[in-house]
């Protein structure tokens, strides 16, 4: 569920339009979908062209304790329709995914990874492991329950659009020291997937972090 697949579905439809796709998307009488896979801020489709975080900064300056955090940009479509398509699924699974942390998080300051330049700063790891806490207790409060995330889509993709460098071992080390540690002082039992969309190297990637000592939280690849 993109920005632009959401913005097209919550805004560009006629109600009853809308409420037909749905049913025939979700709807057990529909072709019955309940998995839905939902960007973390931007992915490479947005409706409006540019590339957003849930705590975009001005360049050069930082929000390490996320005081500006807020989901508002997704409160006038995104949310609308991910709850109606909720209220249809047979046992809906929502799994939350981030193209790019916030830019100021990132070596290059920036939402894209040309030229794999968008490494998360080291100061950065506890900051995003609350980004992903606060991401999740603001989405269960609008009513939409998170079952699963991955800390990065494609990592090392090299993209203007945003994405993010990471090594197996950096993000096996952001799970077991930082993400899994922040859900758990949360009371937050979402599960933790990892090795999403790595396009080479997937076997490595993936064999890295079953080898990590991961602790309670646990990793499963996804590819």
């Amino acid at each position: 569920m993109t920005d632009t697949s959401a913005w097209l579905i919550g805004t560009q439809l006629r109600p009853g339009t809308q409420a037909w796709l749905l049913r025939h998307l979700f709807g057990p009488t529909g072709i019955n979908l309940n998995l839905i896979r939902l960007p973390m801020g931007a992915s490479d489709f947005t409706a409006q062209r540019y590339a957003y975080s849930y705590d975009d900064q001005h360049r050069g300056q930082t929000d390490p304790t996320l005081s500006q955090f807020s989901i508002a940009h997704d409160f006038p479509y995104t949310i609308p329709v991910l709850r109606q398509a909720i209220a249809l699924a047979e046992r809906p699974y929502v799994q939350a995914t981030p193209w790019s942390p916030p830019g100021w998080m990132k070596t290059n300051d920036a939402m894209g990874n040309w030229g794999n330049s968008g490494r998360l700063l080291p100061q950065a790891y506890a900051p995003l492991a609350q980004y992903f806490v606060r991401f999740l207790q603001a989405y269960a409060q609008q009513g939409v329950p998170i079952a699963a995330i991955t800390p990065q889509n494609e990592p090392g993709q090299q993209s203007t659009y945003p994405g993010m460098a990471w090594t197996a071992t950096q993000e096996a080390g952001f799970i077991a020291s930082y993400l899994t540690p922040a859900l758990s002082a949360a009371h937050l039992n979402t599960r933790i997937l990892a090795d999403d969309g790595v396009w080479i190297g997937a076997a490595h990637f993936g064999g890295t972090l079953l080898r990590y000592p991961i602790g309670a939280g646990g990793v499963l690849p996804t590819g």
